[in-house]
């Protein structure tokens, strides 16, 4: 499976989980604020403050 036209990439095994692939080049990542960006998604609620 491939990213999609924004570069996400979207999992068929695990449901409804996405990764934005530029993520995985930065510099300095941010991974708990990823978490929230894709947990928000999840849950429907706003992304928490980190």
């Amino acid at each position: 499976m491939l990213p999609d036209e924004l570069d996400i990439y979207r999992a068929t095994v695990l449901e409804r989980f996405w990764l934005d692939v530029a993520w995985l080049w930065e510099e300095q990542p941010k991974a708990l604020a990823a978490w929230n960006e894709i947990a928000a998604t999840l849950t429907g609620q706003p992304p928490a403050q980190s």
